[in-house]
């Protein structure tokens, strides 16, 4: 399933993933509150962790928004023909699916290369994450008396990143 118009939103969470009992209620509340016409996602891990296009590309999750979504789609759908027809001129003996998602550091790639550029942005929230993988300690996750800084999207409780991105 992949948004069909600007009015959807792409909940997309790892195989593994084990989500927070605040997760609806965050997706929710930010859907209805936040203006997300230049998001690229809201990383549902905790903040940091790794760095944005990081947390977003190999985190346990993230809130996608459809126009950066049908971006990010198109450019990894590009760069995996370029990488097809590489192969092929160099003979190599292994088939290529252009329709399989990049690898991992791929993503990652052309995440910071969407927010480099400027058009998009990415969510970094504050606090305990909203998913995390089943042996990364679940005991972390957000839990109700969580929920005042879960919603709170101003301030130290998270920040927008629009600067260029180390991937």
């Amino acid at each position: 399933w992949y948004p069909l118009d600007e009015s959807e939103a792409f909940l997309l969470l790892a195989a593994g993933a084990v989500p927070s009992s605040l997760l609806y209620v965050f997706v929710k509340h930010f859907l209805l509150t936040m203006q997300t016409d230049s998001l690229l996602a809201v990383s549902l891990d905790a903040a940091g962790a790794s760095g944005a296009a990081a947390s977003i590309a190999n985190g346990c999750g993230a809130l996608f928004f459809p126009r950066a979504w049908s971006e990010l789609r198109e450019r990894a759908a590009a760069r995996a023909q370029r990488s097809t027809e590489a192969a092929h001129r160099s003979q190599a003996s292994e088939t290529l699916d252009t329709h399989a998602p990049a690898e991992t550091a791929e993503w990652e790639q052309v995440i910071g290369e969407l927010v480099h550029e400027g058009e998009f942005r990415i969510y970094e929230r504050k606090g305990p994450p909203l998913c995390a993988f089943a042996g990364d300690g679940l005991s972390r996750l957000a839990q109700p008396p969580d929920l005042p800084e879960t919603l709170r999207f101003s301030g130290k409780s998270a920040r927008l990143i629009s600067e260029p991105i180390e991937a």
